[in-house]
C-alpha cells in the first residue's frame, strides 16, 4: 500500500534457506531423497529471495511433483509476475507471485475456504471454521487439512483439540480472495453470530468446566475485536463518545428506580395503615410513621433531582458533574427508602410476596453501576478544584 511503512523480515543465508526447504519438503514426503546441496534446491530459493514463508509454500509443492518441476513451474510463473506499482520492492513481488502460485494450485474448495478463513483475526477451531466457512458444501475438514500440508494454515496445538490460523501475509492475501468473491459482508456476518453467540452463553460453570471455557475464551479473544474497518468513529476518541449517552444512561436507571420505589414505598404504606401492634396501627407508631414521612422526602428530592438533570440535558449539555450530582443523590437516597420498606414491613418485607424485598436486593447494586458513589463524589471533587483555579486566573 502506498504510503505504508513495512520491517524488512531479513532473508534467510542459502544454507539455512535449502535446509528450511528440506525440511518442509520431508514433511510432506518422508520417502523424498534430497540433500542441500541440490542445485534445484539452491535454485528455487535464490528465486525465493530467501523469504522462508515462500519457500516454506515452494516446499509444500513437493507433495505433489518433483523438485525439479516445483523449480521450473516456479520460474515460468515469477517470469510472469507483473511488476505493480512502483514503490512495491522486488522482494515483496516475489512473495506475491508465490502466493498467487499457490493459491493457483489449490482446488476450488480450498481456494472459497482460505478466502473466508481471511475473517479470523486470531486462530480458530474447527467448529467456528464449520460454522462460518461451510457454506456452499464446502468441507472445512478436508480443506483444512490440504491448506497445512500446502503450508497455507497453521496448526496450534491447545490442550485437547486443535486451532488453526493464518500468518499476516496470507490473511491479507486470503482477505483479497474473499473481496474479489463478494461474499465479505455474509462471512463477517456469520463469523459475528458465531462468536457473539458464545461470548453471550450461559457458562456459569465451576472448577474444571470454568477452567477450560475461561482457557478458550481467551484464545478467541481477536476474534471479538471490530476490525479497524469496521469501526465508527475515530481512533482513540470512544470514551468521549460514550460519554454522549452516558449521562442520559445514568438518568434512565435513576427513573427506572425512582418508580420502583415508589411502587415499595406505597407497598409498606399500605401494609402500615392496615396492620396493628401494640393495640393501633403500624403508621401511628412514631417510628414508623416517620421512617414513611423520610420516604416520602427522599423520593421529592429524587424526582426533582431527575427533572433539574434532564433539563441541563435538553440544552444539549453533556451535563457530566448534573448526571453525576443526580446519580450519587437518587442512588444514596432510593437506597436509603428500599431499606424503609423492608424494615416497616418487617418479615414480610425480606419475603417474595411483594417486590420490596427484590428492589431492596436489586438497588444495593445501583450504588455500584453507572459509576460509584465515590468515583461520581471524587469527579466532582477534581470538578471543584479546577474551578477554583479558574476563577483565580
Amino acid at each position: 500500500m502506498a504510503g505504508e511503512i513495512h520491517w524488512r523480515v531479513p532473508s534467510m543465508r542459502s544454507d539455512e534457506a535449502a535446509q528450511l526447504f528440506i525440511e518442509h519438503a520431508r514433511a510432506t514426503r518422508r520417502d523424498l531423497a534430497i540433500r542441500a546441496s541440490d542445485l534445484h534446491v539452491a535454485h528455487i530459493c535464490k528465486r525465493l529471495d530467501g523469504i522462508p514463508l515462500a519457500i516454506e509454500m515452494a516446499a509444500a509443492q513437493v507433495a505433489f511433483r518433483s523438485v525439479v518441476e516445483v523449480a521450473a513451474a516456479l520460474d515460468a510463473h515469477l517470469a510472469l509476475a507483473m511488476p505493480g506499482h512502483r514503490a512495491v520492492t522486488p522482494r515483496h513481488r516475489t512473495l506475491r507471485a508465490t502466493l498467487d502460485w499457490s493459491y493457483g494450485l489449490l482446488a476450488s474448495q480450498d481456494q472459497i475456504f482460505l478466502a473466508r478463513a481471511s475473517v479470523f483475526s486470531g486462530n480458530w477451531t474447527d467448529e467456528a471454521a464449520q460454522a462460518i466457512c461451510a457454506e456452499d458444501s464446502v468441507d472445512v475438514s478436508v480443506c483444512v487439512s490440504r491448506l497445512v500440508r500446502a503450508s497455507l494454515v497453521i496448526t496450534i496445538a491447545s490442550g485437547d483439540y486443535s486451532r488453526y490460523r493464518l500468518t499476516e501475509t496470507v490473511r491479507q492475501y486470503a482477505h483479497e480472495k474473499l473481496l474479489a468473491r463478494n461474499e465479505l459482508a455474509a462471512t463477517r456476518d456469520r463469523h459475528l453470530d458465531h462468536y457473539l453467540a458464545g461470548a453471550e452463553a450461559d457458562h456459569y460453570q465451576s472448577g474444571r468446566q470454568y477452567s477450560d471455557w475461561q482457557s478458550q475464551q481467551e484464545s478467541t479473544i481477536d476474534n471479538l475485536r471490530v476490525p479497524a474497518d469496521q469501526m465508527l468513529g475515530m481512533s482513540g476518541e470512544g470514551f468521549k463518545y460514550a460519554q454522549v449517552r452516558l449521562s442520559p444512561a445514568r438518568l434512565s436507571h435513576c427513573m427506572r428506580w425512582l418508580g420502583a420505589c415508589r411502587r415499595a414505598h406505597e407497598i409498606a404504606t399500605d401494609y402500615a395503615c392496615r396492620r396493628e401492634a401494640f393495640g393501633r396501627l403500624l403508621v401511628d407508631h412514631e417510628g414508623v410513621g416517620f421512617m414513611l414521612a423520610e420516604n416520602l422526602i427522599d423520593l421529592k428530592q429524587s424526582e426533582l433531582m431527575i427533572d433539574w438533570c434532564a433539563g441541563v440535558l435538553d440544552t444539549g449539555s453533556l451535563g457530566t458533574a448534573e448526571s453525576s450530582m443526580a446519580k450519587v443523590s437518587v442512588s444514596e437516597a432510593l437506597m436509603r427508602v428500599a431499606d424503609r420498606c423492608v424494615q416497616v414491613m418487617g418479615g414480610t418485607g425480606v419475603s417474595t410476596e411483594t417486590i420490596v424485598e427484590q428492589a431492596f436486593r436489586e438497588i444495593r447494586a445501583f450504588r455500584i453501576y453507572d459509576g460509584p458513589t465515590e468515583v461520581h463524589k471524587w469527579s466532582l471533587a477534581r470538578k471543584i478544584k479546577r474551578d477554583w483555579k479558574a476563577a483565580r486566573g
